[in-house]
């Protein structure tokens, strides 16, 4: 295919992912206008309401207090901004919940803009789009839900700014505090972020960074684990994730496979064929992964954007294995429930970037955006009536 072809075709895939950003946009709105009621759902008596009315009476300790096996420290600010000035209605969580989930978009947008050329803009917005998919909705909808997001954007952040750190020459002190504090506000999101910081330690030592850089990433990630873990306290009736694979290490397999390739269950039709797919698609992740990490690993010349979105792969993974260790979660199919794989597009997202120049490469962009455009018709057409009705009760 000649050039000028090329960009014919690439200009029209660009107007089409254009035209759906109101698409997604505008079915995220209804379904949350549609679902909004200001009575407390399931965890949110006890977490949002409980935790304010302790907060209120001075109990400090209730800010870091484990919520189950996390510290929702971030999310605590935002429910007591939310009692104590907007009379506690949820609303202001769920503007927050949006707005988290557009601040992952936008950090999706320039990080796929960057060095990306060709197709590289419609990776950008369409990824970015992708994210408002009703597959999220209970990140959006959901008023507890802010540590789920914050769980993926602060981590993301954080591995981005120290590539950026990387790459500056004069502003790069700034980036690495930038990187450095977004490290260790993940503590404060949910207990995957625990690793955050030492992931940065690993990638700074993977870019060759100042040993300084790397010791006082490493001093943050003992601190961080420390802090994290002093009075932690096991949580009851979760079990762990040895004894759930000694137990039961089909259940295990098979969630952790659904739950990695949960959107594409969605995406065709919540069918046995789509399970089929949702295996395939994690066997993908997994594999392209580990590939990806080997070649940059053995590259003359190392990506440090494509090392810090590889990162974001065991954030993304420490998800699926903190619920897949729950006997609750190891029944048949549990795997794609929701929002148990909510973080699924920013770690499909994070794989698809890394490798980007791979396929950019080989000529494969045009394969890659046959893939993506099938999955957006498939989303459309299974969140078109969702979006419309109200969630089921939780």
């Amino acid at each position: 295919m000649n050039e000028r072809a090329s960009r014919i075709i690439r200009t029209l895939f660009l107007y089409l992912v254009w035209m759906l950003v109101p698409v997604f946009l505008g079915l995220a709105i209804i379904g949350g206008y549609e679902a909004y009621s200001p009575v407390p759902m399931g965890d949110m008596w006890n977490g949002t309401l409980g935790f304010y009315v302790n907060a209120s009476h001075g109990d400090w300790s209730s800010w870091w207090a484990q919520h189950n096996e996390h510290r929702i420290l971030l999310s605590r600010i935002l429910f007591w901004m939310d009692g104590a000035w907007f009379s506690g209605k949820g609303l202001f969580l769920i503007v927050a919940n949006y707005l988290l989930v557009a601040g992952v978009a936008i950090l999706f947008f320039f990080i796929w803009r960057e060095r990306s050329r060709g197709w590289g803009t419609f990776f950008a917005v369409f990824l970015s789009v992708w994210l408002f998919s009703w597959i999220q909705n209970d990140n959006m909808i959901w008023g507890f839900q802010s540590q789920f997001v914050l769980a993926q954007l602060l981590p993301l952040m954080a591995f981005y700014f120290l590539h950026r750190a990387c790459q500056s020459d004069s502003h790069g002190g700034r980036w690495f505090a930038a990187s450095a504090t977004c490290g260790v506000m993940a503590l404060g999101s949910m207990a995957n972020g625990v690793i955050a910081l030492p992931l940065l330690t690993l990638l700074a030592l993977a870019l060759r960074m100042s040993r300084r850089q790397v010791l006082i990433l490493a001093a943050l990630s003992i601190l961080g684990v420390f802090l994290y873990f002093h009075g932690y306290k096991a949580v009851g009736g979760h079990g762990s994730l040895m004894q759930s694979l000694q137990q039961n290490p089909e259940g295990v397999i098979d969630y952790m496979q659904l739950y990695l390739g949960g959107p594409f269950y969605f995406f065709l039709g919540e069918n046995p064929l789509a399970l089929m797919f949702a295996r395939i698609a994690s066997v993908v992740l997994v594999v392209g992964a580990i590939l990806c990490l080997q070649k940059e690993l053995s590259a003359p010349h190392r990506s440090s954007l494509a090392l810090a979105m590889l990162c974001f792969i065991p954030v993304y993974r420490r998800i699926g294995l903190r619920d897949g260790r729950r006997p609750s979660h190891l029944r048949r199919h549990a795997g794609v429930d929701q929002p148990l794989h909510d973080p699924c597009p920013d770690g499909m997202g994070c794989l698809l970037r890394a490798g980007c120049s791979r396929a950019e490469e080989r000529g494969a962009w045009h394969s890659l955006v046959l893939g993506l455009s099938l999955c957006t018709a498939g989303d459309v057409h299974a969140v078109l009536p969702a979006a419309c009705h109200h969630p089921p009760d939780r």
